[in-house]
């Protein structure tokens, strides 16, 4: 197919005390010629070239403000039944004819992206692989605080040199619910910044027994495992000689040359995945995240490590633990209290007992040993959980109606600055010695489209005061 579109959108509104255009007006002009192939199903490709004029008014009449040429070039090409790879690119070359109408600069970017996904031996083996790259121009970011209603916000201010005054490097992710009253808003500057962008997305899952489920001896036992690992990067670079602005991997960036980072990969390893009577499960995951913005970067970074096993002792008793280990680091250019390098061991054994649909209750116990490896500080934390959930029957009742109670106890030791990012992270919002939590959750179908919900928490952390919040939402659908 051979085609030729050409699209004019013209508005225009006259001020008539002044007999001149109104800023309000504008048109454009866009003319665009494409090719395109659909031979079979198993490709097809199109290719485009166009050009678009816009106009703005000046006093009576319209002038050129920029004149965009864009290349398109995308397609799709099915390999195999189980295999097919897509992809997209798109090169533009923006020339601004009138500085004073425009803020846009001139210049050439491109957008692309890559696509490959397979799946053999009966899915035992499935893989999807997405690349991106894109250039522009983007603001320099700043991010600033407002405060909230509370329990409406994000975030939670800590006054950790006790000025009285809210500051950028005193505001945390909230841990409890009441105490978020702040939200992060982003304040875009007039200072732009021309970045590349690459984006790489893996994710690949493995199921023996997609193909051993009838299988007997060795492979009966492999088909019990099964694997999924994602891995996903996230960059934005300044042109900038020496660095690479189409390769993913590259992760040590300096920092002028930085503008934002994300990378995270996960991977899990599992054995008898969704068995009735036990699983295990083996992970290992990494986060990293760099960002720039006006006061500086700030650099996180997670690796852990866990195992979690669960038994089906019978039906009406279940056993699950988790053990992790975690190494966690945050690195501020400008703000010294906010660096920390955390490592943390963790382990949660609990008990559930189920005996009908109506009751369950879990019995947990929570070991936590940390340090901040960079001020000697530590913790130690000793946590036993109740928690308890009683459905009502249906029989006896027209809606259903769930109740829920659970209750914390919570011993730890702690040596170190508690008014401090460091300090804040290790006690995630309890204070050195005993703390006490509690909450109790009622919802209930009033009718058919309407449900209430009656929630109640208290807590009383070390030496602070016992703090009660209760709240009460009705939701109506129609």
């Amino acid at each position: 197919n051979i085609g030729f579109i050409a699209e004019r959108e013209h508005n225009q509104r006259i001020d008539l005390a002044t007999d001149t255009l109104n800023p309000t007006s504008f048109y454009y002009d866009f003319l665009k010629t494409f090719l395109e192939y659909e031979g079979n199903e198993k490709f097809s490709s199109s290719i485009g070239a166009s050009r678009r004029w816009d106009y703005l008014p000046l006093f009576k009449n319209f002038e050129t403000t920029t004149i965009a040429d864009d290349l398109e070039w995308s397609g799709r090409w099915r390999q195999a039944k189980s295999a097919f790879l897509s992809w997209s690119m798109n090169y533009r070359e923006l020339t601004v004819q009138n500085e004073n109408l425009s803020n846009q600069k001139s210049g050439q970017t491109y957008l692309g992206r890559i696509g490959y996904n397979f799946s053999l031996w009966k899915n035992t083996l499935r893989s999807t692989t997405n690349y991106q790259i894109g250039s522009g121009q983007e603001p320099k970011v700043e991010f600033n605080y407002l405060r909230v209603n509370d329990g409406e916000g994000v975030f939670q201010w800590n006054d950790y040199n006790d000025d009285g005054i809210p500051q950028q490097n005193e505001f945390e992710n909230a841990v409890f619910q009441d105490s978020a009253n702040f939200v992060r808003v982003s304040i875009l500057t007039d200072e732009f910044i021309r970045s590349n962008n690459v984006q790489f997305d893996q994710n690949i899952q493995l199921e023996p027994k997609a193909i051993w489920r009838e299988a007997k001896g060795l492979k009966k036992f492999l088909s019990r495992f099964s694997e999924q690992s994602i891995w996903q990067i996230a960059r934005r670079v300044r042109n900038v000689e020496g660095v690479s602005q189409w390769n993913p991997f590259e992760l040590n960036i300096v920092d002028t040359a930085l503008v934002a980072l994300n990378s995270s990969l996960r991977n899990t390893l599992f054995f008898n995945r969704g068995h009735r009577k036990f699983d295990v499960q083996l992970g290992w995951n990494e986060l990293q995240n760099r960002v720039v913005i006006t006061t500086g970067f700030e650099a996180r970074s997670q690796q852990e490590q866990f195992v979690q096993f669960r038994w089906n002792v019978n039906r009406a008793w279940t056993f699950k633990t988790r053990f992790r280990n975690l190494n966690q680091a945050n690195d501020s250019q400008n703000f010294d209290n906010r660096d920390y390098e955390i490592s943390l061991w963790e382990g949660e054994p609990s008990l559930i007992w189920q005996t009908n649909n109506s009751l369950r209750t879990i019995v947990s116990y929570k070991r936590r040993d940390a340090q901040n490896d960079l001020a000697n500080e530590q913790l130690v934390s000793n946590e036993i959980k109740l928690e308890g959930t009683y459905n009502f029957s249906y029989k006896k009742q027209k809606y259903p109606t769930a109740l829920r109670l659970g209750l914390t106890l919570a011993d730890v030791d702690f040596e170190g600055l508690a008014n401090s990012p460091a300090g804040f992270v290790l006690l995630q919002g309890l204070r050195d010695g005993r703390n006490f939590l509690w909450n109790l959750n009622l919802d209930r179908q009033l009718v058919n489209n309407m449900r209430l919900s009656i929630n109640y928490e208290g807590r009383k952390t070390g030496a602070s005061r016992v703090v009660h919040i209760g709240r009460v939402q009705v939701a109506a659908v129609f």
